[in-house]
């Protein structure tokens, strides 16, 4: 049987690099946090800009916390009849005969 101080030092040895992998990867969450919460709301906050600029709700910019609707939205918003704009002008070119 081992003495307790070496009893001690195989676990330290052991699970040392386990904690160490620990506080890193908390500490790597944790900036990963800081650094992308304030850019997703910018990214929300421009999202709401250009929805408002088309006469639509800003509220359409949370549709980007699911991914397949936000693909949805960006289909309706390319394809429906802006609220804001004008009437659809088709320019045509002269028939010729």
């Amino acid at each position: 049987m081992m003495d307790p101080i070496t009893m001690h030092a195989v676990w330290a040895f052991v699970f040392l690099p386990a904690l160490l992998f620990g506080t890193a990867v908390t500490l790597l969450s944790v900036l990963w946090l800081i650094l992308f919460v304030p850019v997703f709301l910018i990214w929300l906050w421009f999202l709401a800009r250009i929805c408002r600029k088309a006469g639509f709700s800003g509220w359409w910019s949370l549709t980007t916390l699911f991914p397949p609707l936000f693909a949805i939205m960006i289909w309706v918003l390319a394809f429906v009849d802006w609220p804001v704009a004008g009437p659809r002008v088709e320019i045509l070119p002269p028939h010729r005969p």
